[in-house]
């Protein structure tokens, strides 16, 4: 689920990452993203996977285990 502060935080983040970044160039790369919630017990990737995608933690943070 997506909030208004989700989606800024976004916009922001790639602002950082990538520079200027038009509106309406997000809209455009916005259908790629998939958007998870992570409970803070739960494990997204485990030892030796690699699938190969760019994670961008809009809040809270990974651990590594």
């Amino acid at each position: 689920m997506t909030t208004d502060f989700h989606h800024r935080e976004l916009v922001r983040v790639l602002k950082d990452m990538f520079g200027a970044l038009l509106e309406s160039g997000l809209e455009d790369i916005a259908p790629h993203f998939t958007w998870l919630q992570v409970a803070h017990d739960e494990v997204l990737l485990g030892p030796g996977e690699d699938f190969g995608d760019l994670f961008i933690v809009i809040e809270g943070r990974f651990l590594k285990v």
